[in-house]
């Protein structure tokens, strides 16, 4: 079949067998890419999402890969788990236009603090932890406001969360934004708020540090993407750690240097950085193949 290499993720599991076929048919090996937030195991709705009748599959599709790139190191342990043999392995972000969410100038200048969080309604995104943490926050201060991206927010059970919130007059919702729309936001706003309980390596969290802006987000973020200068990084659905981080950024906000958040952004997800990340491995196993 020449020099050719296939790849897959494990989102369905049956795309990666009809690989693993192809590997055993043809000889065809095949990289694994891995973005699912459960195998990184920060909280029980994780650990409750890789059911029984999952693992005989995983196994499977994992052990015969040859090489597997998970996108955060707090994959690596349970992806392990399910290995009948060693295969290796290579964290490489995901990947995002940061020439595009990059702006020179971020900070702004009127009172209002505004977060902005970019997440349509699921219960992995963990809006009912966010919005007790807001009341808190608000409590705190009346210059506090949330703007809230996405899609769903008219379910019932978001509705319930939302009818429960003291402060939701300061909270916009933008609806479903494209890129564009994103980036003016982000630009726009003076912090990124991330209160999931499940997630691999969430691009707009990515988005949010390629415009320079900080942080406050939970540990589903891995710590090789999230360092000390980003931002305030707190335990899993935990309302009173999230708000007291909220808290302290405003307090905080113009100790972070913008410049070098976005500068750590671009050395991690740039295009340049990730492709070429991924040419040496895919170079690496076609010369190991054919040798």
């Amino acid at each position: 079949m020449g020099n050719r290499i296939s790849f897959t993720h494990t989102a369905p599991c049956g795309r990666v067998l009809l690989q693993l076929k192809l590997k055993k048919k043809y000889g065809i090996p095949y990289v694994l890419t891995e973005h699912q937030g459960l195998f990184g195991q920060k909280s029980n709705f994780s650990r409750e999402q890789i059911k029984d009748a999952y693992i005989p599959l995983y196994r499977e599709a994992f052990s015969g890969a040859d090489y597997i790139i998970p996108v955060s190191e707090q994959q690596i342990p349970k992806i392990k788990s399910f290995l009948s043999k060693e295969v290796p392995f290579k964290v490489i972000s995901n990947m995002i236009d940061t020439t595009f969410f990059y702006k020179k100038e971020v900070d702004r200048n009127d009172q209002k603090f505004i977060f902005f969080a970019a997440n349509s309604y699921f219960q992995e995104k963990g809006y009912d932890i966010l919005l007790p943490a807001f009341d808190l926050v608000c409590k705190k201060s009346d210059q506090v406001e949330l703007r809230i991206a996405g899609r769903y927010f008219s379910k019932p059970e978001f509705q319930n969360i939302l009818k429960n919130c003291e402060y939701s007059d300061r909270i916009t919702f933008c609806g479903y934004l494209s890129p564009s729309g994103v980036r003016e936001e982000l630009w726009n706003a003076n912090a990124f708020v991330l209160s999931s309980r499940t997630e691999a390596q969430p691009l707009s969290f990515l988005e949010a540090l390629s415009t320079g802006k900080p942080v406050v987000c939970t540990e589903v973020v891995p710590t090789g993407t999230f360092l000390d200068f980003c931002g305030y990084r707190v335990p899993v659905e935990d309302i009173n750690a999230l708000a007291t981080a909220m808290i302290n950024m405003t307090i905080n906000y113009q100790d972070f240097d913008k410049k070098r958040i976005a500068e750590h952004l671009r050395d991690l997800a740039s295009p340049d950085v990730v492709a070429w990340e991924i040419y040496h491995i895919y170079t690496e196993i076609l010369h190991s193949k054919n040798h």
